[in-house]
């Protein structure tokens, strides 16, 4: 018997989908930029940022980071420049860069937030015993009475990004707890990097065939 359930960042994912909306038309700039925004930040206007990069244009300067401002800041160079880094952190705006631009297309700011952050391996564990304490996925599996081995497999979204890479980077020293209805835990993450574990036992690498990501439909159904 097994169960597929998604593990996710919801923040994240409600982040990305304002963002979307977020790609519009600049009026003054010569080039079209993205520019990069905390985790979290709901920027309403992406054309709140044009005049600060209509001054980096002016200026012959194409990218943005947050240590540009600081060092500026630092060297006691305060300018229209600053102003406009200065202007950027405001906004909570991370980096900007210019983006290329077809001939005779119009400039336009596009907005993209990360999922950048730091953590240990200990937080697949904690994605895997998530999952598996879900009501609806213990009541799932407890209902496979006949089941030799009840598995749950948890794909691990990319918006969730720390978890999503970690995946790669090799198991956790210690098993996760699981409660009594799952036997068996998987989690697959960055590039498709899958990990097993039956405790009391400890987490193992799995081979897997690549081609598997090109036909998700059978495994992405809820249970099979």
């Amino acid at each position: 018997m097994r169960s597929v359930c998604f593990f996710t960042d919801p923040d994240v994912r409600a982040q990305w989908s304002e963002l979307r909306r977020l790609n519009t038309e600049a009026q003054t700039l010569a080039n079209s930029w993205t520019i990069d925004v905390v985790r979290g930040a709901m920027i309403k206007d992406p054309r709140k940022a044009e005049p600060h990069l209509f001054v980096l244009e002016q200026n012959g300067i194409t990218q943005f980071t947050v240590s540009d401002y600081l060092a500026r800041r630092a060297r006691g160079v305060f300018d229209d420049v600053l102003a406009a880094f200065r202007g950027l952190v405001l906004l909570q705006v991370t980096n900007a860069n210019v983006a290329p631009t077809s001939p005779g297309e119009k400039a336009r700011v596009s907005v993209a937030a990360g999922t950048g952050g730091a953590g240990t391996s200990d937080l697949l564990n904690i994605a895997v015993e998530d999952r598996a304490a879900e009501e609806g996925n213990r009541k799932k599996l407890a209902a496979a009475s006949g089941a030799t081995c009840r598995h749950i497999f948890v794909p691990v979204d990319s918006a969730a990004g720390v978890v999503w890479n970690l995946v790669r980077h090799g198991p956790p020293s210690q098993p996760p707890k699981l409660p009594p209805e799952v036997d068996m835990a998987w989690i697959i993450g960055s590039g498709g990097s899958v990990l097993y574990v039956e405790p009391p036992g400890d987490w193992q690498s799995a081979e897997i065939d690549p081609t598997i990501w090109d036909k998700q439909d059978p495994w992405r159904a809820n249970q099979f």
